[in-house]
């Protein structure tokens, strides 16, 4: 009953909000389709699953812990949630805040993620060629700010979000990121001023099938194969896939570090006992072959 209603509440929340202008936040985001249908189809857009607004929700609030922790410690905090803005490009964003420092001050955005992402990020090119899509967003978010700001350096503090372990990445400007991402907004604000849309999105099944618009976006050939059904035992079934996902993914996350943490060794902990052995794995070859990979997409308006 009291998580229902909260629940609720969270989920009465979700809404599509207007985009005007090209977020800094989101200029890295490597679907110039994606960026223009943000600006001119934003009340098309798919809402936000509540599974993963609760994601976005414990971000927020693991970010906000980090600051008040900065600030607990002693760390001169200034300019939370500044907005700055670039009215030549169109580009808007605001900052997690500043830190004054040895007499500087430098911008800083707080990042939380889950233990596998925090542990392959040991630098600012780490972030650059994450294998993580959306982490390769937060280098153009920050060159973007410093730049804005008239700062030549920056910082990024990152958090894993379930060992609280703290990370800080210092980010010196990169100019060619920075323009690319301006180029990137010339195209935008083209297309947004003559109301048009591009042709071609990305189309990559890493991205694609969780974009808010990919209902606009299905090629041509997958509209035409659309296939209204009904039945109450395969919504039910699809309603369970969509509240176990999220699970999965927590399993697979969890389980990947600690494959790490234990790799080559044999230890107990409390009641488990944790071993493990190398796999050699020959080579062969198969001849070619196709398969059907089905992809669900819950639509929520």
């Amino acid at each position: 009953m009291i998580i229902e209603k909260i629940l609720e509440h969270k989920k009465s929340k979700i809404k599509a909000t207007p985009c005007n202008s090209n977020r800094a936040s989101e200029l890295g985001h490597p679907c110039l389709k994606y960026l223009v249908l943000s600006r001119l189809k934003w009340q098309e857009q798919l809402l936000t699953p509540l599974s993963l607004q609760l994601v976005f929700d414990e971000g927020r609030i693991q970010e906000q812990a980090v600051i008040r922790d900065m600030l607990e410690a002693g760390i001169q905090v200034i300019e939370q949630q500044r907005f700055f803005e670039w009215r030549e490009y169109q580009i808007t964003g605001h900052i997690d805040g500043k830190i004054l420092l040895d007499g500087q001050v430098y911008p800083f955005e707080v990042k939380s993620m889950a233990p596998y992402i925090f542990n392959s990020i040991n630098s600012f090119e780490d972030m650059k060629k994450s294998k993580v899509w959306y982490i390769q967003k937060y280098p153009v978010q920050m060159c973007l700010y410093l730049i804005l700001d008239n700062k030549e350096r920056g910082l990024f503090i990152l958090k894993n979000k379930v060992s609280g372990e703290l990370k800080e990445i210092w980010v010196d400007l990169d100019y060619e990121l920075t323009d690319e991402a301006i180029t990137k907004a010339e195209k935008i604000n083209e297309y947004v001023a003559k109301n048009e849309i591009p042709e071609k999105g990305i189309d990559d099944e890493k991205i694609c099938p969780d974009c808010k618009f990919y209902h606009i976006c299905l090629p041509p050939v997958q509209r035409e194969a659309l296939e209204f059904v009904e039945g109450a035992e395969l919504i039910y079934m699809l309603e369970r896939y969509e509240q176990l996902k999220p699970l999965i993914k927590e399993y697979d996350e969890i389980y990947n570090e600690l494959k790490e943490r234990f790799k080559e060794k044999t230890v107990v902990i409390g009641n488990w006992l944790i071993t493990g052995k190398w796999i050699e794995r020959k080579g062969y070859v198969v001849p070619d072959t196709k398969y059907w990979k089905m992809e669900i997409k819950k639509i929520e308006k």
